[in-house]
């Protein structure tokens, strides 16, 4: 008899403790989604909700890829390629976030999170022409708990190439678009899914790295060889110098052989008609010392580290015309 009492008193209480772990994994549930419920964010300010849809990020790489040169475009096929572009159904204006001056509510987290965004400001490098970023911020208790850049436009005018990141934002989640705008189109480098807990962190839920599909027809590199000069004085001035490029396989350089002369070994990318020049010693640059522009029967180059006083020679939009040579054996002595 005493067994059997301790039997049931056994069982009573493991009834007991699986009714009230069961209770508690009831409320946190619970508890969970009413925090999820109780979220409200301003709409003005929440992005996009097409960004979180991850077969429209995967239809950017074919649809945004140019099947013509970028110059030279009517305005007809212009709004062609803009209409196939997916991105186009991209209807929030994120340059709003541009013109922010204060850190702005956004909306809060139940207890005790408060989210905030703020345009950041800091010094632009020497090869970026405009940047912009906007970033989200995570407070507790009044405290910054995290934060992530959810806005980015960096204008790169020289190597013609701009690098964005768009965001949207629901309840606690946030997602995140990198994509990158050239002269063959637009291409998706990354896109991301975070997520805020409950102590004010953001983690990360879900990752794809996009293959980019925009791959331009490679020219010749056989095609560009030779020598590249552009005297930048005035035909009956007695200054003495040279800019000029020299394209061999036992010699790529970029330099200026007059005053204040300078001298670049070059790596090079050839795409299409342009020959991107890039410093052989900084290998971490994404952007060109110079490029040079093939047309039908003229060569141009554009770079900042070109300063003309000539009068005679203009520049385009690909830049100032060049003189080209197989050899310099074929250089003339005389100034062009």
């Amino acid at each position: 008899m005493q067994i059997r009492r301790i039997l049931l008193l056994k069982s009573f209480l493991l009834l007991m403790i699986g009714s009230i772990l069961s209770c508690k994994k009831t409320q946190g549930n619970s508890l969970n989604k009413n925090v999820s419920q109780e979220i409200n964010l301003n709409k003005n300010w929440i992005g996009d909700i097409i960004i979180s849809d991850l077969s429209f990020v995967k239809s950017i790489n074919t649809s945004c890829k140019l099947d013509t040169p970028f110059f030279g475009r009517s305005d007809k096929k212009i709004k062609e390629d803009n209409t196939k572009c997916v991105l186009s159904k991209i209807k929030y204006d994120y340059s709003k976030l541009n013109s922010l001056q204060t850190k702005t509510f956004i909306g809060s987290i139940p207890p005790e999170i408060k989210l905030f965004i703020k345009k950041h400001q800091q010094e632009k490098a020497k090869d970026v022409d405009l940047e912009y970023q906007t970033y989200l911020y995570i407070e507790k208790n009044k405290i910054i708990s995290d934060s992530v850049i959810i806005y980015e436009s960096i204008n790169y005018s020289e190597a013609l190439t701009v690098k964005n990141r768009y965001y949207y934002l629901n309840k606690d989640k946030i997602y995140l678009l990198d994509f990158v705008e050239d002269e063959s189109g637009s291409s998706v480098e990354k896109w991301s899914e975070h997520k805020i807990d409950l102590n004010g962190k953001i983690s990360l839920i879900k990752q794809e790295i996009i293959a980019n599909q925009n791959t331009s027809i490679k020219s010749d590199n056989n095609s560009w060889e030779g020598i590249y000069w552009l005297y930048p004085y005035d035909l009956n001035s007695q200054k003495v110098g040279n800019y000029y490029v020299n394209f061999f396989n036992d010699n790529k350089e970029f330099g200026f052989s007059g005053e204040n002369e300078f001298n670049y070994k070059i790596n090079y990318n050839s795409v299409d008609n342009k020959l991107y020049i890039f410093d052989l010693d900084d290998a971490s640059s994404k952007n060109p010392l110079a490029i040079i522009y093939k047309g039908k029967d003229k060569y141009y180059i554009k770079s900042n580290l070109i300063k003309l006083e000539r009068s005679d020679v203009k520049e385009t939009k690909n830049g100032y015309q060049i003189n080209w040579a197989k050899s310099s054996d074929d250089v003339p002595d005389s100034p062009q």
